[in-house]
């Protein structure tokens, strides 16, 4: 299921793209919006450790944060 909703971790998915993975899935859209509310919020945990692991300043792990979203926005990395 992880490989289905993979995308929804960083775009917004709408009704219409719920609606069709959930006929692909056989899965409920409830179901599939909470499947990726509890996959964003496991994705933040461990983003947000891995950069404040690779850090030397944990101060600065928002800063870095937002900086790796912006590459992954612009297809710079995948």
């Amino acid at each position: 299921m992880f490989a289905e909703l993979k995308h929804f971790l960083i775009y917004q998915a709408d009704r219409l793209e719920y609606k069709e993975l959930g006929v692909v899935t056989d899965t409920e859209c409830s179901n599939l919006r909470i499947m990726v509310h509890r996959q964003r919020k496991a994705f933040r945990y461990i983003l947000r450790n891995r950069v404040a692991d690779a850090l030397l300043e944990h101060n600065d792990v928002d800063k870095e944060l937002r900086f790796v979203i912006c590459l992954v926005l612009r297809g710079h990395l995948r």
